[in-house]
């Protein structure tokens, strides 16, 4: 997460970003030193979903990541820029698959015709990928950026807009 820092600050003395706050959480530590990663975020509890909705972000809701694909197909389109980073090897377990997820919301957000960005790769789940979007992904979130503006409506680009819907393609089978 220092990557984090380093790379927003820059921009941001520059005045291409705005001033923010990061919020950062990492897992804490068993006695004998060993991450908590998967009591904490793979425990079949709303435990953790607790923490972070009443500690970090009090106001939010609990629900269940799967269905913000169909809210964003449902409900009314919202004022937001989205980037969105996965790769094909992603977390698949119990909880369900990420790169199918992230795939339907890439989709809904096309359809919808929010102005995102979705790269999909074919590496496994781990923060190098993030680390190397970092850069590229804060300079297209902020492009644009303007601190006299009070106001900014995002759009669809137009080359996105003209691209089909991801498909998804099995290359790990015979198709017969």
């Amino acid at each position: 997460m220092r990557r984090l820092f380093t790379v927003t600050e820059n921009p941001i003395a520059r005045k291409l970003l705005p001033p923010m706050v990061h919020v950062t959480i990492s897992p804490g530590q068993s006695p004998d030193g060993r991450a908590m990663w998967s009591v904490e975020y793979d425990t079949v509890s709303d435990r953790y979903a607790r923490f972070l909705m009443e500690e970090v972000r009090p106001e939010g809701r609990l629900e269940d990541s799967n269905v913000y694909p169909f809210k964003v197909r449902k409900e009314p389109k919202r004022n937001i820029r989205v980037w969105m980073s996965d790769r094909a090897d992603d977390l698949e377990n119990d909880h369900g698959s990420w790169p199918m997820q992230n795939i339907q919301m890439a989709n809904s957000l096309k359809l919808k015709e929010y102005d995102f960005h979705f790269r999909f790769g074919t590496a496994a789940h781990g923060g190098a990928q993030a680390g190397l979007d970092l850069p590229e992904s804060l300079a297209r979130l902020w492009r644009d950026y303007d601190a006299k503006k009070t106001a900014q409506a995002f759009r669809i680009e137009l080359a996105e807009k003209e691209k089909p819907l991801f498909r998804v393609t099995i290359s790990n089978r015979d198709p017969w």
